[in-house]
């Protein structure tokens, strides 16, 4: 947890935005450090009941209707994948996926929490709702976020804020100050000096991001990711189109 503290902070943050926040932060967050410690301490005791839930989230996921699968390779290797999961997918349950009640709770007003842990760096975090890929207004907030982070975010907390690095000496960590930049980005757009052609540069540097070769490994996880949210190429294609006219 302390290794990834930056996202650790972000997922902590975003539970209350959306129910995929707070299903994350359920399996990504801070309560798995906690479960992780106290199966540790007492797993003589506890390894049963350990494995009787592995088994319940098993029978769980063993439903076909569960099953997306996403595969890169040559003829032979995808008959042979086809068949090997014909044959598991027609041993699992066949039973319609129905919504159910995550205990998902909106934040009424945005949060202002600290968690404290013996480490001697800060990872703060901001989050907000953002428009869905598919709004036009999401590639701007694309191009955008690129120029704010190297023109602001970048100057303010690293160079100036000294975010990282490393002294035998003690340095409190500037967690006020790291807030106050990042809630005054929207001040700083409202007049930062920008013209076409930063706005075309960074346009290069956010385009290069969607438009760039991938190995296989990469390909397959994207396509299933694609799937998954429903990402489909007219969608790509649009967003493409608008970010080059940005």
């Amino acid at each position: 947890m302390v290794s990834n503290g930056s996202k650790t902070a972000r997922t902590h943050a975003a539970r209350g935005l959306t129910p995929e926040g707070h299903l994350g932060n359920l399996v990504q967050g801070l309560g798995q450090l906690a479960l992780t410690e106290d199966l540790t301490k007492r797993f003589e005791d506890a390894n049963e009941d350990v494995m009787a839930r592995i088994e319940a989230i098993r029978d769980f996921m063993l439903n076909r209707s569960r099953v997306t699968a996403s595969f890169t390779g040559g003829d032979s290797a995808a008959n042979a994948f086809r068949s090997a999961l014909g044959g598991w997918v027609s041993q699992m349950r066949d039973e319609p996926v129905t919504p159910v009640d995550v205990g998902f709770a909106r934040h009424s007003s945005p949060p202002r929490e600290g968690l404290a842990g013996p480490i001697r760096v800060a990872h703060c975090a901001a989050v907000l709702a953002a428009p869905h890929f598919a709004q036009e207004d999401e590639i701007f907030l694309t191009v955008g976020s690129h120029m704010v982070s190297l023109d602001y975010i970048l100057s303010e907390i690293r160079f100036k804020g000294n975010a990282y690095g490393a002294w035998f000496n003690y340095g409190g960590p500037n967690i006020a100050r790291t807030l106050e930049v990042i809630a005054g980005v929207g001040d700083y757009v409202a007049q930062a000096p920008w013209t076409q052609v930063d706005v075309d540069r960074a346009i290069i540097a956010t385009a290069k991001d969607d438009d760039r070769p991938i190995r296989p490994g990469e390909a397959t996880a994207e396509a299933l990711f694609r799937h998954r949210t429903q990402l489909t190429s007219e969608m790509r294609r649009a967003r493409y189109d608008r970010l080059k006219s940005a």
